[in-house]
């Protein structure tokens, strides 16, 4: 076990939840659509769940720290959030290493 397994673990989690509100909105979008066609009138709020959902999960993975400096691993203030930066911005530690 390395000292970075657990930060890396949890960036996994959030990359797959970010990745599932993502590509998950067409699915979503059909499920809506028989709702719609039911005239199921919850429809609305369930749109706004689904978005919130989103926005939380979006949130935290593009804010994940870096193991090693507690910075943001792929934002500055001069770039915006980086999902498929492969190093720290701030400290160059590769993502899923730890720290060699």
């Amino acid at each position: 076990m390395g000292r970075y397994d657990g930060q890396w673990k949890t960036y996994r989690r959030l990359r797959l939840a970010h990745r599932i509100a993502s590509w998950g909105f067409l699915p979503f979008l059909f499920l809506l659509e028989i709702l719609h066609q039911m005239e199921v009138p919850i429809s609305v709020l369930v749109v706004a769940a689904y978005l919130l959902v989103s926005a939380v999960a979006s949130f935290r993975f593009y804010f994940f720290r870096c193991p090693r400096c507690k910075r943001f691993f792929a934002m500055t203030w001069r770039y915006a959030p980086m999902p498929f930066q492969r190093e720290c911005l701030h400290c160059g530690l590769k993502k899923f290493s730890n720290g060699e």
